[in-house]
């Protein structure tokens, strides 16, 4: 994110501070503030001055000192299955173990084949690509887009239909955070800002809002933007 930035506003530097929030350390199921209260903290302290959030673990509003500044450009928002060799999203044998710790994945996985056995799976993308490789598991559903931005998505065995596994609200999307009426953060991040990925996430989460849900909800929603 911080080429791209350095890119659009070369004259312009930046600071990367790395920041491990209470979601990052436990992948068991954290609510939105897990995920963002750190951040939000460090911006209202002016320690940050913006923050680069998955914009699925984003609550379904901002808090009023905050707002979102930029969506830029969407990654691949689909769902995939991360499996041991020799097998993939269609060869997947009766009654294989797949795990998820997403009460989302895990309800139109057995909606697509009741006779999986589903499992309950802690820890990081890295983590539980270890556990197929010690064959705890045969397979692992995760977002693609987080396997991509790990540099792992040769490892992927299949990519799941959108149609039959919607993705939670807000997945494969970034959202840059800023401190409300921060003009010169807002300007700089303005130029990374994608118009109609920032229709489509403010819907769905529009949508997650509606019936009070946060990252934890088993929602699925992927607005598309059609022309005329």
């Amino acid at each position: 994110m911080v080429r791209r930035l350095r890119r659009v506003d070369p004259k312009a530097t930046f600071e990367v501070v790395a920041v491990e929030s209470a979601g990052d350390r436990d992948r068991s199921g954290g609510s939105s503030p897990d995920f963002t209260g750190i951040f939000e903290e460090m911006l209202d302290h002016h320690r940050i001055d913006l923050a680069v959030h998955s914009a699925k673990d984003l609550p379904a509003r901002t808090l009023p000192p905050f707002t979102i500044v930029a969506y830029p450009p969407r990654a691949d928002a689909r769902d995939c299955l991360v499996a041991r060799k020799g097998l993939n999203a269609v060869r997947l044998p009766p009654r294989a173990r797949v795990g998820s710790s997403s009460l989302r994945r895990r309800a139109q996985l057995l909606r697509w084949r009741p006779d999986l056995r589903v499992q309950e799976v802690r820890g990081n993308v890295d983590t539980r690509i270890g556990l197929v490789r010690a064959r705890r598991v045969d397979a692992i559903l995760v977002a693609v887009a987080g396997m991509a931005r790990l540099g792992r998505r040769s490892e992927i065995s299949g990519i799941l239909p959108s149609t039959r596994f919607l993705p939670a609200p807000g997945q494969g999307a970034l959202a840059l955070e800023a401190r409300r009426g921060d003009r010169r953060v807002a300007r700089v991040a303005a130029r990374v800002d994608t118009p109609a990925v920032r229709a489509a996430v403010t819907a769905e989460r529009e949508l997650a809002a509606a019936v009070g849900g946060d990252c934890n909800l088993p929602l699925g929603a992927l607005a598309t933007l059609r022309s005329g």
